[in-house]
């Protein structure tokens, strides 16, 4: 026996075990036909019994699942932006850093040029007293 299930009558798979037609209706005493022997009147009633608990069982094993899924997504999702706080604090204070940096290198060009002709003066001064 396959444990997927079989088909209802509107296409749909019915969960369970493929049972004989007549274990997996969830038919009561008063439903059958004249045809049902004693032993399977006796039985039909636990196994609708026994399909309700399961059922029963499923959807409260579904919604804890639902509940445990939400409770974790609202946990990374708080998560995440505290996260993404950080590193857009981080992000600013160093493109802080970085514009301070710019601006450091380019009065060091400055300088550098500055003190690079006071240099070739001086060098064109040695070289005529020589």
């Amino acid at each position: 026996m396959s444990k997927t299930g079989k088909l209802r009558k509107n296409g749909q798979e019915e969960p369970g075990l493929n049972l004989p037609r007549i274990l997996s209706d969830t038919a009561l005493p008063d439903d059958m036909s004249d045809e049902a022997d004693p032993p399977n009147r006796e039985i039909l009633p636990a196994i609708a019994a026994l399909r309700s608990e399961v059922t029963k069982i499923k959807d409260d094993i579904c919604a804890s699942i639902d509940v445990r899924i939400q409770t974790v997504c609202t946990e990374l999702r708080d998560k995440l932006a505290t996260t993404k706080e950080e590193i857009q604090t981080s992000i600013t204070a160093l493109e802080g850093a970085s514009a301070l940096q710019g601006k450091t290198i380019k009065e060091l060009e400055k300088s550098v040029s500055l003190h690079s002709n006071d240099v070739t003066a001086l060098q064109c001064q040695v070289a005529r007293q020589i």
